[in-house]
């Protein structure tokens, strides 16, 4: 049968919406997982359909008409006591079979270790999927994500009141409640229409009267409708600011696109690009505008829900309201401009930094200390006086009335306003620059400067917060701890320094020492932290797990790791690459963790095999230690392969567990001594036979 639910509730947030409809996808798969198999199954994930529009969560799919037949097995009496010794049925069978309300010849004897019992087969028929829906949705409903729920009317927990519920088959209406709500034959089309409540009579009917009513819930068609819009009003000779998270969120904050062009007075072009998008973007959710060589136009684009709406009122009411918005942002810049950044160094007193944690003036001299500090860790070597002049200057911004009433704009105030001061274009760029990297996947400060300065910010925001204890967990980034470990990991990628993060972390622990307290200088839960933030990076660029896993079990430093991720990679296409990660494991595996080891004495080899391995690893050890120094892989693979023979030998033919201690522990230092090296590189053990 064809199933359609639709869930009809007040305006849900775009960032929840824009999940939901996978997240509920998934979710109802799942429960019929645990009911269907083969092509059942198969039918209903090949049909499913799932959309979100900020209104309502749809989803559509075909499911078979029954579930399917369960074989139960009964357990009856012993047949010692079913039958007697002339086979012939007791009173206690019949009443196994009258309780059952079956016959003798539906019985069967079982043999197994407990002895002979009396058994049948029930055969229990499916039931109706109507009825399985019913149990099912509220499951879907309540195992749904949601950043922020409450308990609403109907008694149930979302994230906004659910207002109706529509549950149809082609078989007819099915039932479906969400606490005291019941599922209908109804649903709303646009707010506030005459006709917006309507009676859907069946599945196709309600494609029809949404495609009619211009309501699209397909969230990929309604993506079109809104580009198609857009250059509708723009014509050939403008287009819009390309902003791919706005049209992510206008998405799912209409259901019924039509966009309209506005304007604006040109004097208001005066203000910084970057103000003017800002502005209409994160404030208003408008579209700038440009011509065709990218000159910003007094133009935007705004998206309405409705196409029944006078556009000509919408566009003049959106037009008064960013007229006033943009008023605001010229007042802000011009009083601004009153005031030079340094001067308002000491007004940072008065923004706190994290809770507790002092403020943003404290800030700006760990910066400093630390980016002098990192110029001489790592032989950088920028102008000091231009360190000390950019990082006083990199948060002056945040007490400017421009960043006060746009905080997005952090940073590149702190630009624009360096350069109308005349300030040294290239410190003015790493005052924007200096956020940056601001994920995995953003863009990376274009000078060294702003890599230097954009590094002691991150490190210093890592430092205070975990010695802190602000220690983050879930998935959530409250205190930005993600974003900073994003920046610190992928500067040193960059960079190419090579020193162990605790390394680095202590130096600069001991720059800054002086000039703040710390309540704690252990910092293995902050490496920790980064160590899991390296694996997920290395992860998502593709590099195997266990690979990850062996590379950091050794080394905290992300260019070391890289490195040898690369080479793991590389070795892992030859055809004995298992083999001899096995030859290595075997050499560490006979040794326990907590055994303590005898010194290696050559003297008490007495089998040939064992001076054989001996003498191989004597002319390979001087050159393996070189190569790892070296970090000439290519040559410490060639010595691995050169000892795979003889390592394989020696276990073949030499007992290592032998009962003469001496043998036995000389035996077990040798082995420690020839796979020592190699596990300087990597946990062998961590790496998984595929």
């Amino acid at each position: 049968m064809k199933y359609l639910l639709e869930l009809g509730c007040e305006e849900m947030p775009f960032n929840f919406a824009s999940k939901v409809y996978t997240e509920f996808k998934e979710n109802f798969l799942k429960e019929f997982s645990e009911i269907f198999i083969g092509s059942d199954f198969d039918l209903i994930k090949r049909s499913i359909e799932c959309y979100a529009t900020p209104r309502r969560i749809v989803l559509f799919s075909q499911l078979p008409d029954f579930t399917p037949e369960t074989r139960q097995k009964i357990k009856g009496p012993p047949v010692k006591f079913a039958y007697d010794s002339n086979m012939n049925p007791t009173s206690a069978l019949f009443k196994f079979v009258e309780k059952f309300n079956i016959s003798i010849n539906d019985v069967e004897i079982d043999k197994s270790e407990g002895g002979e019992y009396v058994i049948f087969y029930r055969i229990d028929k499916g039931l109706k999927v109507s009825e399985v829906v019913s149990d099912i949705v509220p499951k879907v409903v309540s195992e749904l994500k949601m950043p922020k729920s409450m308990r609403w009317g109907a008694g149930i927990r979302f994230v906004r009141p659910i207002r109706w519920i529509l549950s149809i088959s082609d078989l007819g209406h099915i039932k479906v409640n969400l606490g005291k709500l019941e599922s209908d034959k109804f649903t709303y089309l646009e707010r506030f229409a005459p006709d917006e409540k309507y009676e859907v009579n069946s599945i196709e009917d309600y494609f029809n009267v949404m495609k009619e009513k211009n309501i699209i819930i397909n969230q990929d068609e309604r993506a079109n409708n809104i580009n198609f819009e857009i250059n509708s009003v723009l014509g050939n000779d403008k287009k819009i600011v390309f902003d791919q998270d706005l049209l992510k969120e206008v998405l799912f904050l209409v259901e019924s696109p039509k966009a309209f062009l506005g304007s604006f007075n040109p004097d208001f072009l005066k203000l910084p690009k970057e103000v003017l998008i800002t502005v209409m973007a994160k404030h208003q959710r408008y579209f700038a505008v440009m011509d065709t060589n990218d000159k910003i136009l007094p133009n935007f684009v705004g998206i309405v829900n409705g196409s029944n709406k006078n556009m000509k009122l919408v566009k003049s009411g959106n037009e008064k309201v960013l007229k006033a918005r943009l008023s605001d942002a010229m007042f802000f810049m011009k009083k601004d401009l009153t005031k030079k950044l340094r001067d308002r160094l000491d007004d940072l007193v008065s923004v706190s930094y994290l809770e507790g944690l002092g403020n943003y003036l404290d800030k700006t001299f760990r910066i400093r200390e630390l980016s002098l500090a990192f110029n001489r860790f790592f032989d950088i070597n920028l102008d000091e006086e231009l360190i000390k002049n950019s990082s006083t200057l990199l948060k002056c911004d945040l007490v400017t009335q421009m960043v006060f009433e746009f905080p997005e704009l952090q940073g590149v105030m702190g630009r624009i306003y360096a350069e109308k001061e005349g300030i040294k274009p290239e410190i003015a760029l790493a005052i924007e620059e200096h956020y940056l990297p601001i994920s995995m996947k953003s863009p990376l400060p274009t000078t060294l400067l702003g890599k230097l300065l954009s590094f002691s910010d991150k490190c210093d925001h890592l430092f205070m917060s975990f010695l802190n204890n602000l220690i983050p967990s879930g998935s959530g980034d409250p205190y930005g701890q993600r974003r900073a470990s994003a920046g610190v990991l992928r500067i040193l990628l960059d960079y190419g320094y090579e020193n162990e993060l605790e390394e680095i972390f202590n130096f600069a622990l001991n720059s800054i020492s002086y000039i703040t307290t710390l309540p704690s200088r252990d910092i293995s839960q902050l490496i920790n932290f980064m160590k899991i933030r390296m694996s997920s990076m290395f992860i998502d660029m593709g590099y195997r797990y266990d690979f990850v896993d062996a590379v950091l079990d050794v080394t905290s430093s992300p260019v070391k790791a890289k490195r040898r991720l690369d080479v793991l990679t590389e070795w892992s296409k030859r055809d004995d690459f298992f083999d001899i990660v096995s030859t290595i494991i075997r050499l560490e595996r006979i040794i326990s963790d907590k055994e303590e080891l005898a010194k290696f004495d050559p003297s008490l080899l007495i089998e040939k095999d064992e001076k054989e391995l001996f003498e191989r690893f004597s002319y390979s050890k001087d050159k393996l230690e070189e190569a790892i120094l070296n970090k000439n892989y290519v040559e410490i693979l060639n010595i691995i392969i050169e000892l795979s023979s003889p390592i394989h030998t020696f276990f073949e033919n030499v007992l290592v567990n032998v009962e003469d201690k001496k043998l036995r522990d000389n035996r077990k230092a040798l082995l420690n001594s020839i796979s020592t090296p190699f596990y300087k590189l990597w946990n062998w053990k961590r790496i998984v036979r595929s």
